[in-house]
């Protein structure tokens, strides 16, 4: 594979996708701000990343595509994710969706290619989530399913860890404030975002911050190389809220999330 090569010779940490695929464990988020997103992205590759996050749904993909043009690392440096929106999920869709990614990013391929939500009902066509994975099959170099919930996968792990959002965006700070992780953060003399960060690398997660401020992009890139310890696991793990700030179950009508009781009103 294409990627396989670049990817070998990145420094951070990763995982290693079914496929063989490297996929650097943090990632830059490019979720909203399109006037940003190129100077974000270049800025982000320039610092160091090689793992760029963006959606058709977003409305960032042209914007990508510039700024990892703008950079001077090669394509096969920079793993590349986007995602199918949920509109497009008929078979026959699939392949002019990922068309007109390809097109708005200004590249031949993407790394990893996402069911974006599994609200196959959502599409004006049609579809079953099976039928939506054989049209992905088909076309990219590893499909894979984001926001999907998480009850079916409890049958294949052994643990799962709930990941703790507040309820919406006014006390999102909570999060960033609560005396654990600001313990944690004073020990290891960092920030609570990047322990929070850390957290998730820690684990065996792939982890996408968002930020356009540059100092932002660079400490979070740092989380990388934080060595939580046991008994920091361990405190973090009853921060557990059970909530989530993102959850557009009304929206699609669709049950997405279980086991969210945090998030009821």
């Amino acid at each position: 594979m294409a990627t396989a090569t670049g990817m070998a010779r990145y420094k951070g940490r990763t995982v290693t996708l079914n496929t063989g695929q490297i996929l650097p464990s943090i990632g830059l988020g490019t979720f909203q701000d399109p006037d940003e997103q190129e100077m974000s992205v270049y800025t982000a590759l320039k610092n160091g990343y090689r793992h760029i996050d963006t959606a058709h749904n977003y409305g960032t993909e042209k914007q990508v595509g510039r700024g990892i043009r703008r950079s001077v690392v090669s394509r096969d440096k920079v793993f590349i994710t986007t995602k199918l929106w949920c509109n497009s999920h008929h078979p026959d869709d699939v392949e002019p969706a990922l068309d007109d990614s390809l097109r708005d990013l200004g590249v031949d391929y993407v790394d990893l290619y996402l069911m974006h939500y599994p609200c196959s009902g959502y599409s004006p066509n049609g579809a079953s989530s099976l039928s939506t994975t054989k049209g992905l099959r088909r076309l990219a170099r590893k499909q894979g399913n984001q926001d999907y919930a998480v009850q079916p996968e409890r049958q294949s792990q052994h643990f799962y860890w709930d990941v703790s959002w507040t309820k919406d965006v006014a006390q999102m700070a909570r999060l960033i404030d609560h005396p654990i992780l600001q313990a944690i953060a004073q020990k290891h003399g960092k920030s609570p975002i990047q322990i929070a960060l850390a957290w998730g690398v820690v684990n065996g997660r792939c982890v996408i911050p968002k930020s356009t401020i540059e100092w932002q992009i660079k400490e979070n890139l740092e989380a990388d190389s934080i060595p939580l310890y046991k008994e920091d696991l361990q405190q973090i793990a009853k921060m557990d809220q059970k909530a989530r700030f993102n959850d557009p179950t009304e929206l699609f009508g669709y049950k997405l999330y279980v086991g969210l009781d945090g998030a009821a009103p």
